[in-house]
């Protein structure tokens, strides 16, 4: 922030200084607005995203977007992603009629006076193949999770969905409109196109690397974004945000469905573990279809994390 002087400029007139008179010419001056900043977070499933979320929504003056093209491409009316235990429901879901992916873009792309932060937090399926609406004046950074801890975790989500009729082949690769390497292989074409048709530097941000040192992670992603850091960012109250913009309906949808978002709603900040104290199933003990889309996914995965903000750094 700095002062920037004006075409406007005006005379302090004679004022008294015991006997004598002097005449003093100054320029007006102005503080020079401050810069709004706006960020699309683009992300796999299961990496920490709503955490994430409810950190930016420490920001006082911010306008938050909880997957709006997510909203489009599920429940929309131009939804790509069928469930037919669902379908006849969503057709009378009021507040998710209109979610085209037009909207979804002309919506973000609107004006926000007063606020210093807009920022949207969304899946990179869920705009794959419609690149046209990503909405523009937005910085592009990119969440990322080992595919391992991805799929073992959307699996287990997927089974407690069986509960409600939804089939594991809605999402895997026996559904034909399944990309193999998914959900990374969506992000990493997503941030090549920002880098080389938008002309932006992508910015990589590692979930695991959040659990370890979330100070120095966001630190470091505000300094590159322009927001200033603070401490208050590592800590909030549990429960969703009554500013976030999203479809209520869809979201007590989801929450029917599965958890995905117990944990992070009743969260009151990063939960910080030491490298190295975190167990994993080894691959061999996956099913094979879980074990199949993490291999699909790990070269996608290992670009996307040669280009991560470090911790070291």
């Amino acid at each position: 922030m700095y002062l920037k002087n004006t075409h406007f400029f005006g005379w302090i007139n004679t004022f008294l200084f015991g006997t004598d008179f002097f005449v003093i010419r100054v320029g007006l001056y102005r503080m020079e607005p401050k810069r709004q900043v706006r960020i699309a977070l683009w992300i796999t499933p299961r990496s920490l995203s709503t955490a994430f979320l409810k950190s930016m929504s420490t920001f006082e003056k911010a306008q938050l977007f909880q997957e709006p093209f997510f909203t489009a491409e599920m429940f929309g009316p131009e939804r790509t992603m069928i469930i037919p235990q669902f379908d006849s429901i969503l057709g009378n879901l009021p507040d998710v009629k209109n979610y085209t992916f037009e909207h979804v873009k002309n919506t973000l792309e609107m004006e926000y006076p007063g606020k210093d932060l807009v920022f949207t937090k969304d899946g990179a399926k869920a705009i794959y193949g419609r690149f046209e609406c990503i909405p523009q004046g937005y910085q592009h950074v990119f969440l990322i999770r080992k595919p391992s801890k991805v799929h073992v975790s959307v699996d287990k989500l997927l089974d407690k969905a069986k509960g409600v009729g939804v089939e594991k082949d809605n999402f895997y690769s026996k559904n034909d409109k399944f990309l193999q390497g998914s959900p990374h292989r969506n992000l990493l074409e997503l941030l090549e196109h920002v880098r080389d048709v938008l002309g932006q530097k992508p910015v990589v941000i590692d979930a695991d690397d959040l659990t370890i040192s979330p100070g120095k992670i966001l630190k470091k992603f505000c300094e590159i974004v322009g927001l200033k850091y603070s401490e208050s960012m590592l800590k909030w109250k549990p429960g969703p945000d009554q500013r976030w913009q999203r479809a209520e309906s869809v979201q007590s949808l989801f929450a029917c469905m599965t958890d995905a978002h117990d944990n992070s709603y009743t969260s009151t900040g990063f939960t910080v573990r030491t490298p190295g104290t975190e167990t994993e199933a080894p691959l061999s003990e996956l099913s094979d279809e879980v074990k199949k889309l993490v291999e699909d996914s790990t070269p996608y995965y290992e670009k996307l994390a040669a280009m991560k903000i470090k911790i070291e750094d």
